[in-house]
């Protein structure tokens, strides 16, 4: 009983914080009410989900690492998306809902026996924290194929985050937007901060979908 009457006070509190325009689907999300399908939402806070939405038009060009229910989020309001996963199992769990609809890639990371001698905040190092016997070199240089200034938005909510960033840079068009999600891990930005250097940016800190804890994301926008 204790934890029910904790849990009903924590999400009291946290639909409080939520944008009115969410406050409901936070709470059928906590109560996990199986016969209501929700609509696709970025898994973001719900402050930065309404932020991006009042920046980025319909046609607007975007690339995520990390594919999803975001996908399809910018896939119902008419963006050209082009998302890179890198887990086969989610892959293949979304692959028949994307594709056809936008460019959908699976790019496995590889076996690297050097790769725990490698820091994961460095940009060069192409590792990840969590996969820490894997090199996603090739998973962060797929946005290579694209020219300078072709995106108007690029996600980084993937692997090997700080080899993104760097990545991701040149891509962007001027006034276009970086999105860092669970921007509090700093080691994400220690060594690429730098790079950012100039770029206006905003933090958003509140609720997610499904969770009593809160979550940060950042956006950069591009001089």
């Amino acid at each position: 009983m204790i934890k029910t009457t904790a849990f009903y006070l924590r999400a009291m509190m946290n639909i409080a914080r939520t944008p009115k325009t969410y406050r409901s689907d936070y709470w059928q999300s906590l109560r996990k009410i199986r016969q209501i399908q929700q609509e696709p939402l970025p898994w973001m806070n719900y402050l930065v989900i309404q932020y991006l939405d009042s920046q980025i038009p319909r046609n607007s060009k975007i690339f995520e690492y990390g594919s999803g229910s975001s996908t399809e989020y910018w896939l119902n309001k008419d963006c050209r998306v082009t998302s890179i996963e890198h887990d086969r199992a989610f892959y293949r769990e979304m692959e028949d809902r994307l594709t056809g609809r936008c460019e959908y890639h699976l790019v496995e990371s590889e076996s690297a026996v050097d790769a725990r001698r490698l820091s994961p905040d460095c940009p060069d190092s192409f590792v990840s924290a969590d996969f820490k016997e894997f090199n996603f070199e090739r998973y962060v240089k797929s946005i290579d194929t694209f020219e300078n200034e072709t995106f108007d938005m690029v996600v980084v909510d993937g692997r090997a985050r700080p080899s993104c960033i760097k990545r991701a840079i040149p891509k962007i068009k001027s006034q276009g937007l970086l999105v860092l999600d669970n921007s509090d891990r700093k080691y994400y930005l220690i060594k690429t901060g730098k790079l950012l250097n100039g770029w206006q940016s905003r933090t958003f800190r509140g609720t997610v979908r499904g969770l009593l804890h809160l979550e940060q994301t950042t956006v950069f926008r591009k001089p």
